[in-house]
């Protein structure tokens, strides 16, 4: 992800052991009427071995729970990281403590794949890719 520091177009930080990035436009896009910032919470490294089940996973809940959200997740290329993105358009109702509680919101959602999808036993993911087990809800 982005380096953790103030740069013009964004502001990175840590937050409960995950790496938080706020990437905001400029001044100009500010003016637009659907200007966006747009935050970053990197999950964690994909665990060796078990790529194509956790892309089964994030395409799951990119389609069943993030979409609602105008969140992804996603693969970081270069460094094999899991990475939600959700984009937060500016408007009137946004203020810092609203952007507090979404960033605990998706850290707790960082948290549930980091200690529960990544760190889970083989016989866990088969259960989960079979759909035998209910994982993640909408």
């Amino acid at each position: 992800m982005v380096p953790a520091n103030v740069a013009g177009t964004h502001f990175s930080f840590e937050n409960d052991g995950f790496q938080v990035t706020l990437r905001y436009p400029d001044e100009a896009a500010l003016a637009e009427p659907d200007a966006a910032m747009y935050l970053l919470i990197g999950f964690g490294v994909m665990p060796p071995g078990r790529t194509l089940q956790v892309f089964r996973l994030m395409l799951e809940a990119n389609l069943s729970v993030y979409a609602q959200d105008q969140a992804q997740l996603g693969l970081e290329p270069a460094s094999g990281e899991v990475v939600l993105i959700a984009r937060v358009g500016l408007d009137a109702d946004i203020h810092g403590g609203w952007l507090a509680d979404l960033v605990t919101h998706y850290v707790q959602h960082g948290r549930y794949w980091r200690d529960t999808i990544f760190a889970c036993t083989d016989e866990m993911y088969s259960a989960l890719c079979t759909g035998e087990y209910l994982w993640i809800r909408a």
